[in-house]
């Protein structure tokens, strides 16, 4: 009973997977796996799936206490992957892990929001908050990743339309949600540069689809996460926090509300700019996904390998320390190699900042193009080397 006579009011009870969650101690998918394995136990019995609590009860895993103190604040790294670097805890091969870069929490840990090869570069997303990792990863949430990827090989039109359209893999249906070639094709080589987009982070499925088409990736990088783009400047093997404000943000697009969010940023640092472009809340990409694919054709299978070498011409240069193109700031000219029609969206006006939208990373305005490096100078044509 409070003093005033009035009943107390009932705890709060919330799935046990989901407790954890919220305090670091992995994803949900992890700590249910913990459950049904009986590694976790609460106030001396075996925890089961389904079980509630409200966090005062003895809750131990393998045998080691627990302790729960207030939740952290909610954190988000931006982190770029170097080449060669695992996106696990403990390498079985001896190999550097990501987590070898991120700096050290007082209280929790870091979690991945999905994750990258070993050959694969560019944007990785961590986070202290189990709910939001898993919101953020979820196919549910419609969170679009671009790439920028160096193809080996012939490609045209039809390949194009086919990835587009789906192609069946080993593990199902895949397809892009919007792919296009950039400028500065080695004629020489035969290597071509291409941006792609997809709303799906399975098994090295950008690649996978290529290879099903007989040509081959020698380059793979990251710049976009949703909202989130790969800032120039950050140099491989470094990470950028996210402030206050740009958590928040993310948060509210798959529906989260942290209980409170945090920077490890000094405070008054003027330096501490926006990293997220603007982006349409969850109805809105969930009713575009389910128009871009309602008129999709029947997905094509992969066509017949040719005996020997898929393809002519020399060998692949795998010079890691060229950059990938940028595309062109200016809108594509009209011709045979026009892409496929897609949905038709508002006009934006030279100097205007576009609307980003899930699988449709083509804009007229330069300044708003997620992954976009701005210019460093005039009659140049060269890009500034990713710091490595």
């Amino acid at each position: 009973m409070k003093r005033g006579g009035g009943p107390a009011a009932p705890e709060t009870r919330e799935r046990l997977q989901r407790l954890l969650a919220r305090h670091g101690m992995g994803s949900r998918r992890t700590v249910e796996a913990w459950i049904a394995a009986g590694r976790i136990e609460v106030d001396g019995e075996v925890a089961s799936l389904g079980c509630t609590v409200t966090g005062r009860e003895r809750i131990t895993i393998d045998g080691a206490p627990l302790r729960l103190r207030a939740h952290a604040p909610t954190r988000v790294l931006v982190y770029h992957k170097p080449a060669g670097v695992e996106c696990s805890r403990r390498s079985e091969a001896g190999l550097p892990t990501v987590y070898d870069d991120l700096p050290a929490l007082t209280q929790g840990r870091w979690l991945s929001v999905g994750r990258l090869d070993v050959a694969t570069t560019g944007l990785l997303l961590f986070t202290n908050d189990g709910e939001l990792a898993n919101r953020l990863a979820h196919p549910s949430q419609c969170i679009d990743r671009e790439y920028v990827v160096r193809v080996h090989g012939e490609v045209d039109d039809e390949m194009m339309q086919r990835l587009r359209d789906g192609v069946l893999l080993d593990d199902g249906l895949a397809r892009f949600a919007d792919i296009g070639e950039t400028r500065n094709a080695d004629d020489e080589s035969g290597n071509r540069w291409f941006y792609v987009t997809l709303f799906e982070g399975r098994n090295r499925e950008v690649r996978r689809l290529w290879e099903s088409q007989g040509v081959q990736v020698s380059r793979l990088k990251r710049v976009r996460y949703g909202p989130v783009v790969l800032p120039p400047r950050l140099r491989q093997g470094r990470t950028l926090e996210l402030t206050p404000k740009d958590v928040t943000r993310l948060a509210a697009l798959v529906e989260v509300v942290p209980e409170r969010v945090g920077s490890g940023r000094v405070r008054g640092d003027d330096r501490a700019v926006s990293q997220l472009v603007p982006y349409p809340d969850a109805e809105v990409r969930r009713a575009q996904v389910e128009a871009r694919n309602r008129p999709a054709e029947a997905a094509t299978p992969p066509p017949a390998r040719r005996q020997g070498r898929v393809q002519a011409g020399p060998r692949v240069r795998e010079d890691e320390d060229m950059d990938p193109p940028v595309r062109p700031p200016r809108a594509r000219p009209a011709g045979p190699r026009s892409p496929a029609p897609r949905a038709s969206g508002p006009r934006v006006e030279p100097g205007a900042r576009a609307e980003a939208v899930p699988g449709d990373t083509r804009r007229r305005d330069a300044s708003a193009r997620p992954g976009a490096t701005p210019k460093r100078g005039s009659g140049r044509g060269r890009l500034k080397r990713d710091g490595a």
